[in-house]
């Protein structure tokens, strides 16, 4: 997949650095599109593998690119196809109404933003504490804690886990209540991050609570 991308990306620089003096006006076009695309995205993604797989927010803007050399295209084959380039239009248009409503159906929650972001990427510590917090906040804490616990055996060091874990084992209104298990989760936390402040204060309450 790496090698993937380092050729897809080496092949536009490619291709554009071969038309960049081109005297068609269309690969003129399409070399500002391509590069355009590019380098909109630099600044804030990589080829590398980062944090996230994907942003599909970080695309917006570069797409202008994209969309600029789809209208040249079509205008282009307009002038000896006129309808065929009709057809392509509506195709194109019909195509992206019926992706933009399907994707507002991604949009209609939190939770389903997550949901098919951990779909789509199983192993994404993001998601996986983002439907944590966000099962925490409807009440559901049994599937919270199911969701910490996966979280944690992914990477036993997220900090953020474990002090949501402890928190689920140290409410005393809830059906996990456990302040041992809770100070335990705590001294992990402390023992990545002792300056933790979150472990560090609820650990102080529960040892004052215990008489400690």
């Amino acid at each position: 997949m790496k090698l993937a991308a380092w050729l897809l990306v080496l092949g536009a620089f490619a291709l554009t650095a071969r038309h960049a003096n081109a005297k068609q006006p269309l690969r003129k076009l399409a070399v500002f599109s391509i590069l355009f695309y590019l380098l909109c995205l630099m600044p804030t993604s990589s080829i590398l593998a980062t944090v996230d797989c994907l942003v599909e927010r970080r695309t917006y803007l570069a797409n202008f690119g994209l969309v600029v050399l789809v209208l040249a295209l079509l205008h282009a084959v307009s002038k000896t196809r006129p309808r065929i380039a009709t057809g392509l239009a509506v195709a194109l248009a019909l195509s992206a109404s019926s992706l933009t409503l399907h994707r507002n159906e991604t949009f209609r929650s939190a939770r389903s933003i997550w949901e098919e972001s951990l779909l789509l990427y199983p192993t994404s510590e993001r998601a996986l504490s983002a439907i944590g917090l966000i099962e925490l906040s409807e009440g559901r804490t049994t599937g919270a804690l199911a969701t910490f616990k996966r979280l944690l055996e992914l990477n036993p060091k997220r900090i953020s886990a474990l002090i949501n874990l402890a928190g689920i084992h140290g409410d005393r209104s809830g059906s996990f209540f456990d302040p041992p298990q809770a100070l335990d989760l705590y001294k992990r936390a402390l023992l990545i991050d002792p300056a933790e402040p979150t472990a560090l204060y609820n650990a102080a309450w529960l040892y004052v609570m215990d008489g400690n």
